[in-house]
């Protein structure tokens, strides 16, 4: 379940990121490392990682699909904390890897999928959700 919810939102909210940036944004975030990085496109993917894990939510306990495996106990206020914390490790993990890329004279990671800097750009916000996820879960277990 949180595999599903991580690697959902991290998807959808990096896309919901790009497309929203790359046509509304104006606010660049640090332009040295990250020439296309947005503030709007921040906000937007803050908003579609909480809609994503919002519809699997309604998807696990509304329509009863049990397929999904919704985290047990996560109510939509945590999913509110935990889009925050998605976003944050999101884009901390795009800006790192965008760091690494500029380092290394590359402006993409790779062109399996043209326009979208390589199959790095579409793990890099979901490593960085594994760590946050892996230390919200042991905080919950300790506590």
């Amino acid at each position: 379940g949180w595999l599903f919810i991580s690697l959902s939102c991290s998807w959808v909210g990096d896309a919901g990121a790009y497309f929203i940036g790359s046509r509304w944004g104006r606010n660049k975030m640090i332009p040295a490392i990250s020439p296309g990085k947005t503030w709007e496109g921040v906000a937007a993917e803050l908003f579609w990682t909480f809609v994503t894990g919002l519809i699997i939510h309604l998807l696990a306990h509304s329509a009863g699909i049990s397929c999904i495996g919704y985290p047990p106990g996560l109510s939509v206020a945590g999913l509110g904390g935990i889009s925050v914390l998605f976003t944050c490790a999101g884009v901390f993990g795009d800006l790192c890897e965008s760091f690494l890329k500029r380092l290394g004279g590359y402006k993409d990671s790779g062109n399996f999928f043209p326009g979208h800097g390589g199959v790095l750009d579409r793990f890099d916000g979901f490593f960085y959700h594994t760590v946050v996820l892996s230390c919200v879960l042991g905080v919950l277990d300790y506590y």
